[in-house]
């Protein structure tokens, strides 16, 4: 008569499968969790660059200068030659004058380090000029303002090397 086979493995549970398997997801995660810890640690998330107060428990974005940019009908164009990385500026408005420079703020999303504020000397009406510290790539804002403060003109997102004239206006603008 046949008897049953039964199949016993000895091997001891190390050089099995399944306990390896079982082991490797978890062990998965928590080296993951520290190469995270690590890059959080190790990186700086850089700082927020806009005009908010807190009211209490509620931070509120300061939107005065752009009213004051839309009270004024500010428009500006804005081209950048990618290979001198001269930055020319033409600023349209129908109720103020032309003040002797501008302030023009190019903002990386998270790196500080990468950001560049340029001085815009006026030429002759609405025009003005600059010229960048450093090549440009990628995603940037944009923010022109007059030297004082009053106003600012905006473009969020931008992407370089822009490809034509990049209009900047009011956050505010309809």
């Amino acid at each position: 008569m046949n008897s049953p086979v039964h199949d016993t493995d000895t091997r001891p549970w190390y050089r099995q499968f399944w306990p390896w398997f079982l082991i490797a997801v978890p062990l998965a995660s928590v080296i993951g969790s520290g190469v995270m810890v690590t890059a959080a640690v190790q990186t700086n998330d850089g700082r927020v660059r806009d005009y908010y107060r807190s009211d209490g428990r509620t931070v509120r974005q300061d939107l005065a200068r752009d009213q004051r940019a839309l009270e004024l009908r500010l428009r500006a164009s804005l081209g950048i030659d990618s290979e001198t990385g001269d930055v020319q500026v033409d600023l349209a408005s129908n109720d103020a004058g032309y003040p002797p420079e501008l302030h023009l703020l190019v903002t990386h999303p998270t790196r500080e380090n990468q950001d560049q504020e340029l001085v815009l000397r006026h030429l002759r009406g609405g025009r003005y000029v600059g010229a960048l510290q450093a090549d440009v790539l990628g995603r940037r804002a944009l923010q022109l303002t007059d030297a004082a403060g009053q106003w600012r003109l905006v473009l969020d997102p931008a992407w370089f090397p822009l490809r034509s004239v990049a209009m900047l206006e009011s956050r505010l603008a309809p």
